[in-house]
């Protein structure tokens, strides 16, 4: 390892030439780079770029710039192919826009690869240099004269001692986009050319696919129009595209200042692939604008897929009125890094999900092969953005995807499934902070936002307003079997005409709420403790705040006294974590069944009949049941006036909540009997049914019809067998226990008039 006895420094100076003086600059802003030696620096403007270095303990890669006029330092945060930390190389500013780095050293060895450095990008770009290349080097001269950079001297790697040779490199050049671009005829462009484009409509076309790298086309590829009001104009037509793969050799596409127009609004049919195209590559727009894209893949306007080096990075640009027919209105990501900055959506649509942004994993040759994405958004606008399925305006769907948002707005926003603005789903991870949604729609569940399926998402100083939800439930925010964290979380006049949850519906498992608070089941939608959530002006069919789906059933009327076979009345209220009635239940039923209790718990008790309407049909979230039990008797003592049950009767209520499939009971229920000479109501007789293998018979009360008449139900003509008398002589008998004498006097003895 190669040491150094100098003394590393951090200072800045200024010479004046025209009264040739120096000057310590030690008052800036902002925080300035280490102390460093062998580091390179140039100026472009009144920019000054200080990259890499050595302190004395390592090789430096930072980049750093210092404004002259304003006085400030700052770190540079780039992309692309980022030169590896080196000192003792060459850096000088080209063509007055862009900064050219060739060589150096590190611990690693001597370097002569070379570097160009876009400020209005933020990206590095190594350039595939053509022909003889100078020998490794460092501690060498180098200058720029015109395109070319001069390199003399310096000391090698291969080569022992010092150099002396003189090597002359073409740099890069600015040409016109080619009028014969369509047929790959990019005759003298190189991959470290600058394409410009002028403001003239029609001039600058992509007539067919072209795959970078492949026939005449460059292997990278930088567009740049005029930076003025007037963007350099792209027209694509028909099934024109640029494609950049990896796997081809392409190393990235940039775009700066220029205005993408589609023509498929004009022709009214889409394109078979989307404008721009990466496969494990990068694509950089800054302040690009496309409008009436519409593309019959993934992706109306840009589509990045393939992992590995697959990044894409937005900034300062808009998408307006873009469709797919597939996923993603504007961008769909597969197994793709993505950074969006200060972007506009607008008008775009998707025939699947994310009418503006879809974003799922990659799977590659079986499940060992699945990539993950990663999003970042900030300060980015989707307006009126919609999808056939699930994300108005975003959709991320995988558990292999994560997404942070930071200052976004979603407005007017639309689904015709769930997530009428964000949907996050299939166990997808996602930070959301400083967001706003006013007015997005869905069909059926989450107006602004739908997460599901063990996704986990933190929500913080966000505002949902005006939201609404057509179906199930949750006109701001609903959440089904996820983890949702909730900090500052304001919701007004959200709305759930349909379902539950004006502001909030959750389903599976409780939101938390900052300091690890909890909604509790009893606390009310009045009480919650998150401040704001529930607003004013949240409204729905139950729940104007909070909602939940079915949690328990709760029985409000049944019978003091039940008597074997006679209808019993059951009335049964289904109830949501918070006590609310579920009123938008018209679809589920209950049924009565029997049960045994069991070692295990209990099952379906075959020895006890249940008649009658035992099955109830819910109507507005109540239900109503009209049903008998017939138990078994084991014991009928008529002298002794005894009824014992053959085993102990227990009911239940249950059945399958339409909407969650979940299966709805109520706890055991042990009906109260009436017994011995009560055990039916005055009239009626206990009629017994043949007896089991066990001697146990199921009884039913019968009331005496007319011309009988009953005074106790476990009398009868016959010892043991319960059942009406016949009407006796001189009285009129109308059923039950109603008897009229006409002369006589008569008494009950033994269960009968006499």
């Amino acid at each position: 390892m190669r040491t150094h006895c100098l003394a590393a420094l951090g200072d800045l100076w200024c010479f004046n030439i025209s009264t040739s003086t120096w000057s310590n600059i030690s008052t800036f802003a902002g925080a300035s780079p280490s102390a460093r030696f062998s580091h390179g620096m140039t100026s472009l403007g009144n920019k000054l770029f200080i990259f890499g270095g050595n302190d004395n303990s390592g090789s430096l890669d930072g980049l750093f710039l210092f404004d002259i006029a304003k006085g400030r330092w700052s770190q540079v945060n780039g992309g692309g192919d980022w030169p590896v930390a080196r000192y003792s190389f060459g850096m000088s500013t080209l063509d007055a826009h862009r900064l050219i780095l060739f060589g150096g050293t590190n611990n690693s060895g001597v370097m002569n690869d070379m570097f160009v450095f876009d400020p209005a990008s933020l990206v590095w770009r190594e350039l595939s240099v053509t022909g003889t290349l100078p020998a490794q080097r460092a501690g060498f001269g180098m200058a720029v004269a015109g395109q070319r950079a001069i390199v003399f001297g310096g000391t090698g790697g291969s080569i022992s001692g010092v150099l002396s040779d003189v090597w002359v490199i073409d740099g890069p050049t600015d040409v016109a986009w080619p009028m014969d671009a369509a047929a790959g005829l990019f005759v003298g462009i190189y991959d470290w050319d600058t394409v410009l484009l002028d403001a003239t409509a029609g001039r600058n076309r992509i007539l067919g696919q072209m795959v970078l790298c492949t026939r005449l086309f460059p292997c990278a590829l930088q567009v740049v129009g005029p930076s003025g009001p007037r963007l350099g104009i792209l027209e694509r037509q028909g099934n024109g595209s640029i494609k950049c793969a990896d796997s081809q050799g392409c190393t990235g596409v940039w775009l700066v200042n220029v205005q993408l127009v589609c023509l498929e609004s004009v022709t009214k049919s889409p394109a078979s692939h989307s404008p721009l195209a990466s496969d494990s590559a990068l694509i950089s727009l800054v302040n690009v604008h496309a409008t009436g894209c519409w593309s019959a893949s993934d992706g109306g306007v840009l589509r990045c897929f393939g992992g590995g080096g697959a990044e894409l990075r937005v900034s300062n640009s808009s998408f307006f009125s873009s469709k797919s027919s597939g996923m993603g209105g504007a961008i769909s990501a597969f197994a793709c890094t993505v950074r969006v900055e200060d972007t506009v959506f607008q008008g775009c649509r998707a025939d699947g999900g994310g009418g503006a942004l879809a974003v799922e994993a990659y799977t590659c040759y079986g499940e060992e092969g699945v990539v993950l994405s990663d999003v970042a958004l900030i300060g980015c606008s989707f307006i009126s953005c919609a999808a056939a399925n699930s994300g108005g305006a975003i959709l991320i769907d995988s558990s292999q995807a994560s997404a942070t948002m930071t200052n976004c707005d979603f407005v007017s926003c639309s689904s015709n499934a769930s997530g009428g603005a964000l949907a996050i789903s299939n166990g997808a991870f996602a930070v959301a902070s400083k967001v706003t949604a006013r007015n997005n729609r869905a069909l059926v569940k989450g107006g602004g936002l739908f997460v599901s399926d063990d996704s986990t998402v933190s929500l913080s100083h966000a505002h949902f307003v005006g939201n609404m939800a057509l179906g199930y439930g949750g006109g701001a925010i609903f959440t089904d079997k996820s983890e949702i964290w909730l900090d500052d979380v304001m919701c007004q006049n959200n709305s759930a005409s349909a379902g539950g949850g004006g502001a909030l519906f959750w389903d599976g498992t409780e939101p938390r709420v900052l300091g690890n608070h909890s909604l509790s089941v009893n606390a009310g939608p009045s009480k919650s403790p998150i401040n704001g959530l529930c607003g004013v002006g949240n409204v729905a069919m139950y729940g104007d705040c909070l909602a939940t789906s079915y949690a328990y059933l709760m029985v409000a009327a049944m019978s003091s006294i039940v008597y074997p076979g006679i209808t019993i009345e059951a009335i049964v209220y289904k109830k949501d974590h918070y006590n609310q009635t579920i009123t938008i239940d018209s679809e589920s039923m209950l049924q009565m069944v029997g049960l045994a209790k069991t070692a295990s718990g209990y099952e379906v008790d075959s020895e006890i009949s249940v008649s009658g309407a035992f099955i109830g049909l819910f109507s507005h979230g109540v239900a109503t049941l009209l049903a008998s039990i017939k138990p078994k008797y084991r014991l009928v003592d008529s002298q002794r006036g005894i009824t014992e049950l053959k085993t102990p009767v227990l009911m239940i209520l249950m059945g399958a909540d339409t909407a969650t499939g979940v299966e709805m009971m109520t706890t055991p229920y042990e009906p109260p009997f009436a017994t011995g000479f009560d055990v039916c109501p005055p009239g009626y007789i206990l009629a017994l049914e043949s007896a089991d293998s066990s001697g146990a018979r199921r009884g039913s009360c019968t009331r005496c019809g007319i011309s009988q008449y009953s005074v106790s139900p476990l009398a009868g003509p016959t010892s043991g067998s319960p059942s009406c008398f016949n009407c006796p002589p001189s009285a009129e008998c109308k059923g039950g226990d109603e008897i009229t004498f006409s002369r006589g006097r008569w008494v009950i003895a033994n269960g009968m008039y006499m």
